[in-house]
């Protein structure tokens, strides 16, 4: 396994030639969790930035910073496409608020790939319409995302194979060519349709180890998902996704109950610090 020293701009190019002909489940890079929600826009009613906000830069700057795969979550509202970070809590329904819209983080991808050649994978999961009481996203509206992609995302990848892991650097980039992976988590019954073999791909053909640990301190987090990279190596075809996110929807959803009110920041920095 390649590990990097650095997380940088144009990491990728930089070190083509040790990892040029490793595959990607032998190369380690920087992911970003819920990756649009840099900003929060149109909360529910009891959300506020601090308690839905999960990054604290755009999608460009984050790419400039090194990270390479994006969980990406789309969320329809008021006809548009946009991005959201949003949960049930309790009798209180659906909270959360909008991040980026898809056509900011296009725009962001693409400045970034036309000067730096390299990898960019899309994980498109969670996906709601806001505009239809939260329902999951049918078919139809699925293929209006990956319309929207296929027409203005450059750089989209064809691969010859569903088994992406087994992709090599070489065969994804040069020094001329850039590329990008969509990875859409969606059950059997949505059918890809004319985008299937046309550069988006179900997430089940990214083969991958991803569980999170389900705690709010850091040394318990890293103890976990260390044992877990140790005990899942051993299966060098899966892809190991470090999870590192911490919960404490519990508490929120207590606070929210009792006080209808959205939590303060200082019981946040609090929850953090147990």
């Amino acid at each position: 396994m390649h590990l990097f020293q650095r997380s940088e701009l144009g990491w990728m190019q930089k070190d083509l030639s040790p990892i040029g002909d490793r595959t990607l489940r032998h190369i380690c890079m920087p992911s970003s969790h819920d990756a649009a929600i840099g900003v929060v826009r149109d909360t529910a009613e009891l959300a506020a930035g601090w308690n839905t906000k999960t990054q604290v830069r755009s999608v460009f700057d984050q790419l400039g910073l090194g990270t390479r795969f994006f969980d990406i979550r789309p969320v329809i509202h008021r006809g548009t496409l946009q991005t959201g970070h949003y949960s049930t809590v309790g009798v209180l329904g659906w909270q959360g608020g909008n991040g980026q819209s898809i056509a900011e983080i296009v725009d962001q991808i693409n400045q970034y790939l036309d000067i730096n050649k390299e990898l960019v994978i899309l994980q498109l999961s969670k996906a709601y319409n806001r505009d239809n009481n939260f329902a999951n996203f049918t078919e139809s509206e699925w293929h209006e995302l990956f319309y929207y992609l296929r027409k203005n995302l450059h750089n989209r990848y064809l691969p010859a194979t569903t088994d992406l892991a087994s992709l090599r650097m070489n065969d994804l980039i040069s020094d001329s060519k850039a590329a990008v992976l969509f990875l859409a988590d969606i059950g059997l019954d949505i059918d890809l349709g004319p985008y299937k073999g046309d550069g988006f791909h179900r997430l089940t053909d990214f083969d991958r180890y991803d569980k999170y640990a389900k705690t709010n301190r850091v040394e318990n987090m890293k103890a976990d998902q260390f044992r877990k990279l140790k005990e899942q190596r051993t299966n060098l075809v899966l892809i190991f996704k470090l999870g590192c996110t911490g919960l404490f929807e519990k508490l929120i959803t207590y606070w929210c109950e009792v006080y209808r009110r959205p939590p303060t920041l200082q019981l946040g920095i609090r929850l953090l610090k147990r």
